[in-house]
């Protein structure tokens, strides 16, 4: 099973986003957990996921994440502000899966 988290600041919309994304891997069979974060508790939590996605409005602790997060085989990026704005659920699963494992998932 490959676990995603997503952070943003308060944890808000990670958790509307984390919550959409989780139902669409679920209806589509995929073998995903989809978990999100505030950024005050990332550090407590990051650790025991493949890969981290940000809020775009967070970009600017990237550096700082990917620190705590210091894991060179496990992707951190930020989500595009288009598909985070309009929560493409669809978008998101998607390039966080090609960017897990390099291949479209079907």
């Amino acid at each position: 099973m490959k676990k995603i988290l997503l952070c943003c600041v308060s944890g808000t919309s990670s958790s509307v986003l984390a919550r959409r994304m989780q139902a669409l891997a679920a209806a589509k069979g995929l073998p995903v957990q989809v978990s999100f974060v505030d950024l005050e508790h990332i550090g407590d939590t990051c650790a025991d996921y493949d890969c981290l996605l940000l809020g775009p409005h967070i970009q600017y602790k990237l550096n700082e994440i990917v620190g705590i997060y210091n894991s060179p085989s496990k992707p951190v990026a930020i989500i595009r502000s288009i598909d985070y704005g309009m929560m493409d659920v669809e978008k998101i699963l998607h390039d966080a899966l090609v960017m897990l494992d390099g291949s479209t998932p079907a």
